[in-house]
């Protein structure tokens, strides 16, 4: 009977289109019910309307019980109908926390598209839209109900935190990471939301991406590890395309098939030239579904199912154009960079020692080296050639100095500057790669950063300064320089002497010689 009534009233609630509705422990008065038939009646009543009715206006049912004694009778009523056990180790927040039944995903394609979509402008893509949870406290004084609800609000407060990152790799990373990323946010119990801020007057160059984990502290530093983790295999990723841009500029291996000779496609002849660089004999490459044994340096290519032969030639890509100066030591065909130590009584030698000297008398060099890297070096004269025609003047290359730690020294010289870690020391002019005109100012710990032997390291650059302006925090690219939209090369930290030197583009720098000192 009690089940009955508690349906038809909230069935005219939905009817009417209220949200909210009250009950009081019905028979436990006069009727002499006990407390447990009651709520269990009631319990039973309300489930059944819900199944009935799933799209109920009704939001909040609550139930008036005045009688301490009866409380515990209604709370088993209610965890005997809770769907699954609680388990032993899920938190206060993790207990009372609930979803709404029906969620609406934030992904609604690739991050690339939605940048698309929005014109370049800024946007936000929210995490899950979590319905909020409600309490109606009872108890048997006002003090006893206000000490539970600041519990309840010290517990949320303490347990639910949020964690940003910012990085320029979010935008690269895969659809199969952004659905990864939309997983998380049921799997883990927390909520993902993605900001994009575009660079203002410049369409052509990505915005500012991050995403914010809300939830609970622990299930936020599991998917926050994760997302850090996806990050640094995109950064991995994107240096690896790099390096085969690059490999492939220099060299391109070739398969001889129905008389002509064709490319094999970049990462086939990224690793072929790789193996050739670390004088293997031979090498296994995957092509057209089948493996092959490669002989290197002249082939031949031959199946290992099958014996299918094929005959593979390597075409230097620099002997038809190479432009390298005259002064550098000779490389073996297969070398794409190297180091050579220069002798102390050399003039050239001494020609960077008194750069280094002039503002960094008392500091003690131990070496210095000149790097070698034809690609490297022919894309920067060809940009070079480039800005001269574009500036209308050749005062645009300046040597300046640039500090780093010994555990970048390999990629700088084999791949070039990389942007992408500004601001890990400075970025008070912009988002790009420091220059000092000073070797004094890169000399410090901050940016030569000291070895386990107390060793410093600092490259002396060619650097294409080209016209410049006074930069500013921020900046992913200079700004424009007139009406025609024509940016400037260079940002500066002061435009009438200026001693720091900002640049934009990796590959508008060589590191020419490599000075260790103390």
């Amino acid at each position: 009977m009690i089940q009955k009534h508690v349906r038809k009233a909230l069935e005219m609630c939905a009817k009417e289109k209220f949200t909210s509705i009250a009950f009081p422990a019905i028979g436990t008065g006069q009727a002499g019910l006990s407390p447990g038939q009651v709520a269990d009646s009631m319990m039973d009543g309300m489930l059944d309307m819900i199944r009935k009715n799933p799209q109920s206006t009704l939001k909040l049912i609550r139930l008036v019980v005045f009688q301490a004694q009866m409380l515990p009778e209604f709370l088993k009523s209610m965890q005997n109908r809770e769907t699954g056990p609680v388990k032993q180790d899920q938190s206060t927040w993790s207990k009372i926390k609930t979803y709404a039944a029906s969620v609406k995903s934030f992904f609604t394609g690739s991050w690339e598209k939605e940048i698309k979509q929005h014109g370049g402008k800024d946007f936000v893509i929210e995490g899950m839209q979590v319905d909020p949870v409600f309490f109606s406290i009872c108890g048997p004084s006002q003090a006893e109900v206000d000490k539970t609800k600041r519990f309840l609000e010290d517990t949320i407060n303490d347990e639910q935190v949020f964690q940003s990152i910012t990085d320029t790799a979010i935008l690269t990373l895969s659809d199969k990471d952004q659905q990864r990323i939309q997983d998380l946010q049921s799997t883990m119990d927390v909520t993902i939301r993605l900001e994009y801020k575009a660079h203002k007057g410049s369409e052509e160059t990505s915005g500012e991406a991050t995403l914010t984990v809300q939830g609970l502290s622990r299930d936020v530093l599991k998917a926050t590890q994760e997302i850090q983790d996806m990050l640094k295999t995109a950064k991995e990723d994107e240096i690896l395309k790099r390096e085969m841009d690059y490999t492939s500029e220099l060299v391109d291996w070739q398969y001889e098939q129905g008389g002509q000779y064709r490319s094999f496609d970049q990462r086939t002849n990224f690793n072929l030239e790789k193996a050739l660089a670390r004088q293997a004999a031979d090498i296994r490459i995957s092509f057209q579904g089948q493996t092959y044994q490669v002989t290197l340096p002249e082939g031949p290519a031959v199946s290992t199912t099958g014996g299918n032969r094929m005959n593979i030639r390597r075409i230097d890509r620099l002997k038809a154009t190479e432009d390298i100066p005259q002064h550098w030591d000779a490389m073996a065909p297969n070398e794409l960079h190297k180091k050579f130590n220069l002798q102390p009584t050399s003039t050239e030698y001494q020609d960077v020692l008194k750069h280094f000297q002039a503002s960094c008398p008392n500091n003690k060099v131990l070496k210095i080296e000149r790097i070698q890297n034809p690609g490297m070096w022919k894309n920067y004269q060809n940009n070079k050639s480039v800005m001269e025609k574009k500036n209308g003047h050749q005062n645009n290359e300046k040597r300046l100095f640039h500090g780093t730690s010994e555990q970048t020294l390999g990629h700088i010289e084999k791949s070039g500057f990389n942007r992408s870690y500004a601001g890990k020391n400075a970025a008070a002019y912009g988002n790009g790669t420091y220059f000092a005109l000073n070797a004094s100012y890169s000399s410090s710990n901050t940016y030569s950063v000291p070895n386990a032997q107390g060793q410093k390291h600092m490259y002396l650059c060619r650097v294409l300064t080209g016209d410049y302006t006074r930069g500013q925090t921020g900046m992913i690219v200079p700004p424009a320089k007139n009406s025609n939209c024509d940016l400037y090369d260079t940002v500066v930290d002061k435009t009438n002497a200026p001693t720091i030197f900002v640049v934009f583009r990796d590959d508008n720098a060589y590191p020419e010689y490599l000075i260790t000192f103390t």
